[in-house]
């Protein structure tokens, strides 16, 4: 069972990622135009890092509600089913 502190934890993630590019973002600007291109490098990595972390997080929480709501949609039609017959 999770617990309250693992759960923040987890929403945590992307959001690291996520000011940690803000930030990176903000140096390149105020640096001019002399950009590493390793800086422009770690912006796109956190910014694959958020999209893949998110994407995983959204399909974790769907697909298991899908799988759930369709076996209480065959559990119902199916005792309907049972129920006329009998």
């Amino acid at each position: 069972m999770l617990t309250i502190r693992e759960i923040r934890m987890v929403s945590l993630i992307p959001g690291i990622f996520m000011f940690q590019t803000a930030a990176d973002a903000l140096s390149i600007i105020n640096s001019g135009p002399g950009i590493p291109v390793s800086d422009l490098y770690e912006i796109a990595s956190n910014v694959v890092k958020v999209s893949v972390t998110l994407r995983a997080m959204a399909t974790g929480l769907i697909v298991p509600k899908m799988l759930f709501d369709g076996w209480l949609l065959l559990s119902k039609n199916g005792d309907r089913r049972h129920g006329a017959h009998s």
